[in-house]
């Protein structure tokens, strides 16, 4: 018979990809994760509930006392790539909008299975958590021309700047996906461009993303639950693209103070693009 995985005592995962791994804990000493932000740079091992975990790969680790608490822990070795963390975070947020307006979801992030917020909230959340940690973030509006509807209007994202690359590649961090043509990882104004021709790229997947079931609103006059329609518009890769086509035909950069859109293209390419 298979060990109940309820049982007293300290339990801690390590969330690489879609499944959580079982830590075992020892006995020693090392800084307690209570202590620690969210992210922890260079810590190869902490203490919680008096057992030592190691830290030996980047990436996601929860440590629960079931079902009294969790404590969320994102560990980076370096910060040369931003790729590490861009998987981790994906991973603490679900897209609903029970939390949008939550006082602190940076102290959310760290004590709960999962954050329910959207994406104009996801990509500034996300942004400053990048920055903070010496990468360089800015935040993507897109909005379609055509007639508008009441839920699907637009999207916001983010171009995080991969130094491995050489280039601001584009993240979709409320979907989970980076965007990829061939062998070339692409940028937000690369994307708009394979959109208007029809060109639809791979979706490389950050982490497997779900929807709050109690995701709903009522800025239509109707309370309307918007699950049935995202689970269905996501589900495939065909599906998915048909969604970013239809959204991704205006380009808005905000980057600090510095607003660039589509409305000009050439100061667009010229401020937003000429280093890479």
């Amino acid at each position: 018979m298979a060990e109940v995985l309820y049982r007293r005592g300290p339990l801690a995962f390590y969330q690489g990809g879609d499944d959580w791994e079982e830590l075992a804990g020892s006995a020693g000493d090392a800084r307690p994760v209570d202590d620690l932000d969210l992210v922890a740079v260079g810590l190869r091992e902490v203490r919680f509930e008096g057992q030592l975990y190691k830290l030996e790969r980047e990436g996601l680790y929860r440590f629960t006392v079931f079902p009294q608490r969790i404590r969320n822990l994102i560990a980076l070795h370096d910060t040369r790539s931003p790729l590490p963390l861009l998987k981790a975070l994906p991973r603490l947020q679900i897209h609903g909008n029970r939390h949008n307006k939550a006082p602190n979801l940076r102290e959310k992030l760290k004590h709960e299975p999962w954050v329910s917020i959207y994406c104009g909230v996801v990509h500034k959340l996300f942004n400053d958590i990048l920055r903070e940690h010496g990468f360089r973030a800015r935040e993507i509006a897109v909005k379609t021309s055509q007639e508008h509807n009441t839920f699907d209007n637009g999207h916001c994202l983010q171009e995080v700047f991969f130094p491995e690359h050489r280039k601001w590649l584009l993240v979709d961090a409320d979907i989970g996906v980076l965007f990829k043509d061939g062998e070339r990882f692409l940028s937000a104004y690369e994307l708009l461009q394979q959109a208007r021709e029809g060109r639809q790229p791979q979706f490389v997947p950050l982490a497997r993303k779900e929807v709050d079931p109690f995701f709903s609103d009522s800025a239509s006059g109707q309370e309307v639950n918007y699950v049935p329609w995202m689970r269905c518009q996501l589900s495939t890769d065909a599906l998915k693209w048909a969604w970013y086509r239809r959204v991704f035909q205006n380009l808005t950069i905000h980057d600090g103070g510095r607003v660039n859109s589509t409305e000009d293209t050439a100061r667009l390419l010229r401020e937003c693009y000429a280093e890479q």
